[in-house]
């Protein structure tokens, strides 16, 4: 069984990160209220990962592309002592389709 990575509990989605057959992540996506249970809304066999920030303030992050379709998912908020984050999330989901400005969503 691939070890999961990353869980995000977003509003419109449901998204889990975990290391595909090659090794390299994997994006699985639910549309809400789908149960994790049946087949992926969307599966992307092989993404990258990396860390921003530094030291203590280190998060990780992964990147997706499907199509047109670009999709960031920040696992934490490093050190950022901005509001901008609610307490209570986990990380963010951003997805950006044809180089637009993404949308965003909080993973909690």
């Amino acid at each position: 069984m691939p070890k999961i990575e990353f869980v995000c509990d977003a509003e419109k989605h449901r998204i889990v990160i975990d290391a595909g057959a090659n090794g390299a992540p994997r994006y699985r996506a639910w549309n809400r209220p789908r149960p994790l249970t049946e087949t992926p809304d969307l599966e992307i066999p092989a993404g990258t990962a990396d860390f921003e920030g530094t030291d203590a303030c280190e998060y990780p992050f992964w990147t997706f592309v499907s199509g047109t379709a670009k999709y960031r998912i920040e696992g934490g908020r490093g050190c950022a002592s901005d509001s901008s984050w609610p307490q209570d999330a986990t990380g963010k989901l951003g997805v950006s389709i044809g180089g637009k400005q993404p949308l965003n969503w909080w993973c909690r």
